[in-house]
Parts: C-alpha cells; structure tokens; sequence
C-alpha cells in the first residue's frame, strides 16, 4: 500500500500565496477520485498534487495554471524555486499538451485546455528524469488534469450562461405584469360599455387576462424556486 500523505501544501491563487491542510486520501484510488471531484482550478491544482506526489517519489511538486482569471500554484518546492521558475519559463514557450520537457533532474508535461484559455504544467523533481514509465505517468497526470480542467471551466462557463438567462428571463416577466396590471385595468373601465354589446366577449377577455397573470407569476415563482402552493 502507498503511503499516506497529510500535511500543509501550498496553494497560491493570484498574488496570494496561503497553506491549507490537504487531508491524505486513504488509498491511490480515493487520491485519484478526489481529483476527478475538485470543484474548482485550485481544487484541482492541489488535488493533483497530492496524487502526483503518490505515483511519484518526488519531494518537489508543482502544478501550475494560467487562466483568464490568474494564476494558480500547488504542490512542494524547495526554497531555492528552480522547479517554480523553470515552469513559469515552459509556458511562455509555444508547445502542445503532448510535450514532456526535462532539464537537469526537473521533468514537466504540460497543461493545455486551448479552447478554455487555460495553460499549465505538472512538473516533479527527480533523480532520473528521463526514466520512460515516470515521464509516461506525468504525462498520463497532466492529461487527466487537462480533461478535468477543461471540464470545470466548461461547466462554469455554461453555470453563468444559464444564471443570465434566467436573469433576463426574470426581468421579462416581471416587466410583463405591468402592461397586464394595465391591461386589467382598461377592462374594468371600459366594462360598462362593453357589456351592453356582448357580455360574453367581456368574461372571455377578463378570463383571458387573469389566466395570462396566473402564468406569468407561476413562471415568475418556478423560476426564483418558490412554490405556488406557499405564496
């Protein structure tokens, strides 16, 4: 059995850089689930992480992310920030997710979610870099990595598109009860003429009018969660 990881592990989210306890998943599976449920880029910069630093013996860590947003860092670095900058340097550099990097004992794949704008890199310090199954398991990493990344921003992006269409789906019923209000209104006024012509015109229309309300409000309440039955 892999060994348990607990401890701090270092987060950094724009300029910020904060230490938060990372619990240790019970085993490789429960490491790689946590993964695969991070709910946000940091999440799953941390999460990755822990699970590289379980499939690799490296002390040094580091998952990095450039997104519209900012940039985020986790993992482990020694103090001397060699793994840190040298992945900086990498993502100025044109490449494609496929591409693993080494320089010295440093390895690195890259992080690519192109249609998301989010760029990134797995890096590890190792004594043998060019071992094929360790660049073959950080490669395999940054690829998970990159599928729940692309998945996460997906799913944000496509939150917000439906927040403002219910946004504006919202304002329009709520603008549709004043003209109804008016509406409603004018008939009661004009009733006495009216229904000297054709009452039954007068009741269809006042029916019509009510029943257009009931279902602006229905929709109006559905949309904001409330229950007709309680208002």
């Amino acid at each position: 059995m892999l060994p348990q990881r607990s401890g701090s592990d270092e987060v950094r989210v724009g300029g910020a850089l904060k230490s938060v306890q990372v619990p240790a998943p019970a085993s490789l599976l429960g490491a790689i689930d946590e993964l695969c449920r991070s709910l946000t880029l940091a999440e799953l910069a941390r999460d990755a992480a822990v699970l590289t630093q379980k499939l690799i013996p490296s002390e040094e860590v580091r998952v990095l992310l450039r997104t519209a947003d900012g940039e985020i860092v986790a993992g482990s670095a020694r103090p001397s920030g060699s793994l840190d900058s040298w992945a900086a340097a990498l993502l100025e550099q044109a490449h494609t997710s496929s591409v693993v990097a080494t320089h010295g004992q440093l390895l690195a794949a890259y992080i690519d979610v192109e249609q998301e704008n989010v760029h990134g890199v797995l890096g590890v310090s190792i004594p043998e870099p060019d071992d094929v199954e360790t660049r073959e398991t950080v490669t395999a990493l940054a690829q998970l990595v990159t599928t729940c990344a692309a998945h996460l921003v997906g799913h944000a992006r496509a939150s917000r598109v439906l927040v403002d269409a219910q946004k504006s789906l919202g304002k329009g019923l709520h603008d549709l009860r004043t003209p109804l209000n008016s509406l409603r209104l004018g008939l009661h006024l004009l009733e006495p003429g009216l229904v000297t012509q054709d009452p039954a015109i007068v009741q269809r229309t006042h029916r019509a009018v009510d029943r257009m309300a009931v279902l602006v409000t229905e929709m109006f309440d559905a949309l904001h969660g409330r229950s007709s039955e309680g208002a």
